[in-house]
């Protein structure tokens, strides 16, 4: 009896987050962007700049794209990251936008970082 009763808890508590995030999505539509990161410290990975960004939007490590270490870099491609950059795709709200943008000019391992916000919406497109 003590299990049917924590397996019916366990799906009532998994019902109700997932309604709610629908109707936060109705109210105020996320969309497709990109959180640029500059100046990060050298020895910075892709954990450390998720946990810089857990306080306003909450990613993971595997979510944030960071240049590989060590590699000479003669020219750099466009869409490649430099040294000290990192960037994460992710859908965002108005709201989260300006929440994440607070972040601009924080610290981080003795660094000031620049935080910018940018959609992946084109104008026009259907």
């Amino acid at each position: 009896g003590g299990e049917a009763e924590d397996e019916a808890g366990a799906e009532a508590a998994e019902g109700p987050p997932k309604k709610a995030k629908k109707r936060r999505r109705g109210s105020e539509d996320a969309r497709p962007a990109t959180v640029r990161l500059r100046g990060l410290p050298f020895g910075c990975d892709a954990a450390r700049v998720a946990e810089f960004l857990a306080a306003k939007l909450p990613v993971t490590a595997d979510m944030v794209r960071v240049p590989p270490k060590n590699k000479k870099l003669k020219t750099i491609k466009p869409g490649e990251l430099r040294p000290g950059e990192a960037e994460v795709v992710t859908e965002l709200t108005e709201g989260q936008a300006d929440s994440v943008r607070e972040l601009h000019n924080a610290d981080l391992g003795g660094r000031y970082i620049e935080v910018s916000v940018t959609s992946n919406v084109r104008e026009g497109a259907p």
